[in-house]
Parts: structure tokens; sequence; C-alpha cells
């Protein structure tokens, strides 16, 4: 999971957070580079909205950065320029009355290099996910494969009880779960009526 304060540790973006900032703590889905006056059609829900300067320059801020949140953006990366090489003073206040994160990025770094680290801090989260439900799948067909079967897969490390009762309600094996009488035939009916809970 990706935090806009995630984005400050990559020193190659050089970012910086804008002094009185908040909001560092909020997820990251994706981030948009936009500089339309009015961004709630193209903006997505969780992501911050990365401008160079122009839009700000012609509209007022307050309206700027309520629109941004209007459209549901969580931040704001202000890319500084040779003309602009700070942020408007106006802007930051803006971004500030309204609560929105604002982070500057240095001249010299393109919005492709956030874009970037963005898509690569996502891909590594989705590839670690990936790994640890694999992992989760594959120990029932190691533990059998080692020889425990069936009661091996059930004594192992789990959080919410389990019990392997079969079609006729009999109880073969039942970890942290203390069953009734009523309970395996409650199963039995599940079962014979197709219910896969």
């Amino acid at each position: 999971m990706l935090r806009i304060r995630d984005l400050l540790c990559h020193p190659e973006l050089g970012l910086e957070a804008v002094e009185h900032t908040v909001g560092l703590n909020r997820v990251i889905r994706w981030v948009h580079v936009t500089e339309l006056p009015n961004s709630r059609a193209c903006i997505g829900e969780d992501e911050p909205v990365l401008t160079n300067g122009l839009r700000p320059e012609r509209q007022d801020p307050a309206a700027y950065t309520r629109a941004l949140a209007e459209a549901r953006a969580i931040g704001l990366v202000f890319g500084l320029r040779a003309v602009m090489p700070e942020v408007p003073r106006e802007l930051v206040v803006a971004c500030r009355d309204m609560g929105l994160p604002l982070l500057r990025l240095p001249v010299e770094v393109p919005f492709t290099a956030v874009t970037q680290a963005v898509a690569t801090a996502q891909a590594e989260h989705r590839q670690k996910q990936l790994l640890e439900a694999l992992r989760h799948s594959n120990a029932p067909t190691n533990t059998i494969s080692a020889g425990n079967g069936v009661r091996g897969v059930l004594a192992g490390p789990r959080q919410a009880p389990v019990a392997l009762v079969d079609r006729l309600g009999t109880v073969g094996h039942a970890v942290h779960c203390p069953l009734s009488e009523a309970d395996p035939r409650v199963v039995v009916e599940k079962i014979a009526t197709g219910c896969q809970e």
C-alpha cells in the first residue's frame, strides 16, 4: 500500500512536502497529470494530481484546490519551472485551508519519474500479495505431500476454526472448533442442498 509520504522516500524524485502539509498518510491508487480547470471527469478517487503550475497561474488558487477536492483528488504535486521556482504562496495557503497535501517537484525531475515510481511501487505491492496468496494456497498441498494428510492440513497454523465433516455428519477432525451435536447436521443439510458455505 503506497502512501503519499512514501513518495518522499524516493531520493531520485527530490519531492518535498510544502510547509504545513497534512494528510501524508493518504493511500495512493494512481497519479494523474492534468492542467484542466475542472478535473472532476478525469481524476479518479485516491489520486494526487501533478501540475506544472499553468492552471493555478490562471485560476484562483482557492477555486482550483476546491475543484481538486470535489474531484476527490488526495493531493497536489506541484512541478516547479524555471519561470516559477517556488510554489505560489496563495496555492500553499489554499491547499492548507482545503486540507490537501502539497508536494513540490524539482524543475529537473519530469512527471514521468513520479508515475514510474508509483507504478513500480504498486507492482511490487501486488507481487507481494500474490506471492503471499500462493504461499498460503500451496501450504495444504505441501502438508499432504509431506505425508501429514488432511489432519495435518487442518492442524496447520490458522486463525479460523475448521472442521472436517463428511456427508453423513461424522466429524473426522476439528481444530479450534467446539461442535455441538446439531452442528454436523447443519453441515450435512447444506451439502445436500448444494450450499458451499
